[in-house]
């Protein structure tokens, strides 16, 4: 969250695998769309909650709440949004191979 935050393209490029893929309510997107709108949006503050891990060997499904105040030009996506995301322990590293958010209505 603090490398969203601080527009920190570089952690988020080793995060997420080169094959990530990320789902919304309306938009299927990638590492390299990730990367890009961490360039250019505006993430004043992003709190998770609600964290639940669970591990299936090098695999982790994780599920959360996540608290933002956002927006992408004049567009403001403040508000409480659903996570799932996927990670996958590759050369002793995890990184994360999927995600899908909504937000909470």
């Amino acid at each position: 969250m603090a490398a969203i935050v601080k527009k920190d393209a570089g952690v988020i490029n080793r995060l997420l695998a080169d094959d990530f893929t990320g789902t919304t309510d309306d938009t299927i997107y990638s590492k390299t769309d990730a990367i890009e709108d961490v360039k250019t949006g505006t993430h004043e503050s992003l709190d998770l909650d609600n964290i639940k891990v669970r591990l299936f060997g090098d695999t982790a499904v994780v599920t959360m709440g996540q608290t933002e105040k956002s927006s992408h030009g004049n567009t403001d996506f403040s508000g409480h949004y659903l996570f799932t995301d996927v990670w996958a322990k590759k050369n002793g590293e995890w990184i994360a191979v999927a995600s899908h958010g909504s937000r909470e209505r």
